[in-house]
């Protein structure tokens, strides 16, 4: 059987549109995590930026932070993370913002400063608006973040009328302390849940990692009758800190096994 001459110049062409898709994917991933970093954990002001209560930052800010992670990184790369993420992770919009001279500049001072509506008459002709990104939920940062303004407070009634808020968990996480202590948003501002099952539930994009062992269903009713705040975020997370940080075992309303589907914990209120 004839067979067609190696040609390594046939190959590098044929294996070239993967490689580069290759670069292009991880470039994409490394820039995701960096801006979950700063929008969510690291203090804004270390870079040189004023975050708003709502979570925002000026995105020339980013690029203009010399922080290694965001080296090379163009406006348009940043646009195309948010735009496909499939988890709707960030949110861009423009908001109005003073920007100083280097010259004010220091450590930990932010060279940006938003302008708040009360601000905009003493602030005159000042300021200019500004792209800005925030990450929709997940934040551990210590200062600067309102639940209020960056999530959508449930009412009692709405959050009554939510028929699965639903937590997924690790096996271990579970057995360990969680059927015990109940849920702990731990660093974090708030404990997530989803409404429904990543892969079940078409609409459900964020707030479970698929790979959850275990899925703790919650009371909603009971949430809301005794009190418990509860947020939804702009991708539909849903969000509460609990009582003190940590939601009872009180407000399980069943506990499944991910793979097997025995129930672990059942509905006490059926």
């Amino acid at each position: 059987m004839d067979r067609k001459p190696y040609s390594k110049a046939h190959v590098d062409e044929s294996a070239e549109p993967s490689k580069k898709r290759n670069r292009t994917n991880r470039k994409d991933v490394e820039l995701s995590k960096a801006l979950s970093w700063v929008l969510r954990h690291a203090e804004p002001s270390s870079l040189g930026l004023s975050m708003t209560l709502d979570g925002y930052v000026p995105i020339q800010g980013l690029l203009e932070s010399g922080h290694p992670r965001f080296k090379g990184v163009t406006m348009e790369d940043i646009q195309k993370v948010v735009d496909e993420n499939d988890k709707q992770r960030f949110r861009i919009c423009t908001k109005r913002f003073i920007v100083h001279s280097d010259d004010a500049k220091s450590k930990n001072k932010a060279r940006y400063t938003f302008i708040t509506d009360e601000d905009s008459g003493s602030a005159g002709g000042e300021g200019q608006d500004m792209l800005c990104i925030r990450a929709n939920q997940g934040h551990s940062i210590a200062t600067g973040i309102s639940s209020d303004e960056l999530l959508q407070r449930l009412s009692p009634e709405e959050l009554a009328s939510i028929d699965t808020i639903v937590h997924g968990t690790t096996w271990i996480a579970w057995d360990q302390h969680i059927k015990r202590e109940g849920l702990c948003r731990m660093k974090r501002h708030h404990i997530h849940f989803a409404t429904g099952i990543p892969g079940e539930d078409t609409s459900v994009i964020s707030g479970m990692r698929s790979s959850s062992d275990v899925y703790i269903y919650i009371d909603s009713k009971k949430c809301a009758s005794d009190g418990v705040i509860f947020y939804k975020s702009d991708n539909n997370v849903l969000l509460t800190s609990g009582i003190n940080g940590y939601l009872s075992p009180l407000y399980f309303k069943k506990v499944i096994h991910a793979t097997t589907l025995k129930v672990l914990m059942p509905c006490t209120n059926p």
